[in-house]
C-alpha cells in the first residue's frame, strides 16, 4: 500500500512539473467558470418564473392548509389532509421541493400502518412553513427575518439557501488556486487536492443534501 501511495506521489510530482499540463489546468478552470457564469445568468429569469410558480400553485394553498392545523390529530384529519395535498402535488408535480414529495408518501405510509403520522405532518408543515417564507423573500414579497429563518432551516434548507454563495465558491476557487498553483510551484500538489475539494467533494455534499428529506 505505501508503494502505491509512493507511486502515485511521484505521478502527480511529474505532472504539476510539467509546463503542458499546468496549462491545460488553466485553460480548463478558465473555460468551466466561464460556462457556469453564462448559464447561471441565462437561467435566472426562468428561474423566478418557476418560484412565481411554486410560491402560487404549491406553497401558499399549502401553507394555508397546514397553518390551520392543531399539533396532532385523529387519523380521519391526517388522511384528509394527506388526500388534500397529494392532489395539490400531483396537479403540480415539477413544482414542488422533492423532500415534499418524499415527506408526503411516507405519510401515506404511516397512516397505513399506523406509525406516528404525527410527526410526519409536523415535519411536512415545517418544510412548507420554511420553503413559503424562502420564495416569497426570494421574490421580494414582505417575510420573516432572514435570520430567524435560517436558524429554523433544516440541514438541506440551509444548504438550499446559501448554494448561490456555494456556487460563487465553485466559480472562483479555481481561478484563485490556479494563480497559486503557477506563483508557488512548491505548493502544487497542496493546490490540486484543494481543486479536487472544491470541484468535486462540494458540488457531490449538495447532492447528497437535496436527497435528505429533513
Amino acid at each position: 500500500m505505501k508503494h502505491l501511495f509512493t507511486n502515485f506521489y511521484q505521478l502527480l510530482l511529474s505532472i504539476v512539473s510539467n509546463e503542458n499540463y499546468v496549462n491545460v489546468l488553466s485553460i480548463i478552470a478558465v473555460s468551466f467558470t466561464s460556462y457556469q457564469v453564462a448559464k447561471f445568468s441565462a437561467s435566472k429569469p426562468e428561474k423566478i418564473r418557476v418560484k412565481q410558480l411554486q410560491l402560487a400553485n404549491v406553497y401558499l394553498p399549502l401553507y394555508r392548509i397546514y397553518s390551520e392545523l392543531p399539533k396532532n390529530i385523529s387519523k380521519k384529519q391526517a388522511l384528509n389532509i394527506y388526500k388534500k395535498t397529494s392532489n395539490i402535488l400531483n396537479c403540480f408535480y415539477e413544482l414542488a421541493f422533492p423532500q415534499l414529495h418524499r415527506l408526503t408518501k411516507r405519510l401515506k405510509k404511516d397512516i397505513l400502518t399506523n406509525q406516528n403520522y404525527n410527526k410526519t405532518i409536523n415535519i411536512i408543515r415545517h418544510q412548507i412553513f420554511t420553503d413559503y417564507e424562502l420564495l416569497k423573500k426570494s421574490l421580494g414579497y414582505p417575510s420573516e427575518n432572514l435570520l430567524s429563518l435560517f436558524i429554523r432551516m433544516t440541514i438541506s434548507q440551509k444548504i438550499e439557501a446559501v448554494k448561490i454563495w456555494i456556487n460563487l465558491l465553485i466559480l472562483c476557487t479555481p481561478i484563485v488556486l490556479m494563480n497559486l498553483f503557477l506563483s508557488h510551484p512548491q505548493k502544487k500538489i497542496i493546490t490540486l487536492f484543494m481543486v479536487f475539494l472544491v470541484i468535486i467533494v462540494v458540488p457531490l455534499t449538495i447532492y447528497v443534501t437535496k436527497h435528505m428529506d429533513d
